[in-house]
C-alpha cells in the first residue's frame, strides 16, 4: 500500500490523471475499505470527467461506511453525490435502501418515487417503493396501484422474481405487518410458487385477523388463498375459502369496487 501511494503521488505530480486511477483501483482491491483512498479516486475521476465512474465508486463509499456503521458519513456522502452526479434510478435506490434500514420511511419512500421516475420500467425500484409505502400508510388504492404496476411489470421482467421477493423478505424483517406477508404471497403466485404462496399467505390471514382493527380486509387473502389452492387442484380447500369470501362479503361489503383482481 505505501509504494502504491508512492507510485500515485508520483503521477500526480507529473499529471498522469489515468495512470493514477489505474494505482488507486490496484490499492482499493488489497484494501476495499479504505473510504480515503476511494474517495480520493472520486475526486480524481470527477476532475478528469469520469463522472459515470464518479458515481459508481462514490456510490461504493457511501455504502461501505453505512455497512461500517458510519451512518452520519453514509448518508453526507449520498447527499453530495446529488449535487454533482446525473440523476439515475441507481443512486436513488441505493440512497432509499440506507434510508430504509435506518426506518427512515418516509424519506426512504421519496428515493423510491424518483428512482422509478426515472426509470419506471426498474422492477427492483418498483418493489422498493411498494413495500416502503406499505410501511408509512395503511393499504389504500394508491398502494394497490404501485403493487399491480410491480406486478405488471413482472410479467416483462420474469427473472427479477426472486430479486423482488428478496426486497419483500427483508422488509419483513424491518416490520412484520400482515400486508407486507399478503403482498409477498401474491408475488410468489405470481411466480407459480404456490405452496411458498399460501404459507405466506397464511401468515398475513394470522397476523390480520389478530388485530382489534385489520388494516385491510382478511376477505382479500381468502380469495387469494382459493386462487392459490385452485391452481393447485384442491377443490376442497379452494370452496372452503370461496365460502368465507362470500360469508364474510354478506357481513361487511367492500366499500368499494378495485380495479385490481387481488384488491
Amino acid at each position: 500500500l505505501i509504494k502504491y501511494r508512492a507510485l500515485i503521488d508520483t503521477y500526480n505530480a507529473r499529471n498522469c490523471a489515468h495512470d493514477a486511477v489505474t494505482v488507486y483501483e490496484h490499492m482499493i482491491e488489497l484494501a476495499p475499505d479504505d473510504l480515503d483512498a476511494r474517495a480520493e479516486l472520486v475526486a480524481l475521476l470527477r476532475e478528469t470527467g469520469r463522472i459515470d465512474e464518479a458515481t459508481q465508486q462514490a456510490i461504493v463509499v457511501a455504502n461501505t461506511a453505512f455497512r461500517l456503521g458510519q451512518t452520519s458519513r453514509a448518508l453526507a456522502e449520498f447527499e453530495a453525490i446529488h449535487t454533482w452526479a446525473a440523476p439515475s434510478a441507481t443512486l436513488h435506490i441505493e440512497h432509499g435502501r440506507a434510508l430504509l434500514k435506518l426506518e427512515r420511511w418516509n424519506d426512504a419512500y421519496e428515493q423510491f418515487r424518483q428512482a422509478t421516475g426515472i426509470a419506471p420500467h426498474n422492477t427492483v425500484a418498483l418493489a422498493l417503493e411498494s413495500l416502503t409505502l406499505a410501511l408509512i400508510e395503511q393499504p389504500s388504492a394508491r398502494l394497490w396501484d404501485a403493487f399491480a404496476r410491480l406486478l405488471g411489470q413482472l410479467t416483462d421482467d420474469a427473472q427479477q422474481h426472486a430479486a423482488v421477493q428478496a426486497e419483500y423478505r427483508l422488509a419483513l424483517l424491518l416490520a412484520d405487518r400482515p400486508v407486507h406477508h399478503f403482498l409477498l404471497g401474491l408475488l410468489q403466485q405470481a411466480a407459480q410458487q404456490h405452496d411458498l404462496a399460501l404459507l405466506s399467505l397464511e401468515q398475513a390471514l394470522s397476523l390480520v385477523v389478530m388485530d382489534e382493527r385489520p388494516s385491510f380486509a382478511p376477505v382479500l387473502v381468502h380469495q387469494a388463498m382459493a386462487t392459490s389452492y385452485l391452481a393447485q387442484k384442491q377443490t376442497p380447500q379452494t370452496l372452503d375459502h370461496l365460502y368465507t369470501v362470500q360469508r364474510l362479503l354478506r357481513e361487511q361489503p367492500m366499500p368499494a369496487a378495485s380495479p385490481h383482481a387481488f384488491a
